[in-house]
């Protein structure tokens, strides 16, 4: 699973996250440079995750995305919800 979204008003960033649904990985890359994730998920019986970064220099802003995923077999299926927030607030969510 991959997307895209942008964040900022005056010092804007594009942020592109993918997720390996099969092996777990999880890489997030803020204007094309890749953004450390703490705590990658391995085996996990928990139907959620959520994994924060922060973005910016002048305009700081925390980034968060929740990652909601199926039950049984869920590395062979596609209904995954990834819900980000920025700054606290929701901003948008992504399936796959």
């Amino acid at each position: 699973m991959e997307f895209n979204f942008e964040v900022g008003k005056d010092e804007k960033h594009k942020i592109h996250f993918t997720h390996d649904l099969f092996w777990g990985g999880l890489k997030a890359c803020v204007d094309g440079l890749n953004v450390p994730i703490e705590g990658l998920p391995g085996i996990s019986i928990n139907p959620y995750f959520v994994r924060a970064f922060l973005i910016g220099d002048t305009e700081k802003h925390e980034v968060r995305v929740q990652i909601i995923r199926p039950g049984m077999f869920a590395g062979f299926r596609k209904d995954w919800k990834y819900k980000t927030y920025i700054d606290g607030k929701e901003y948008k969510a992504f399936y796959g």
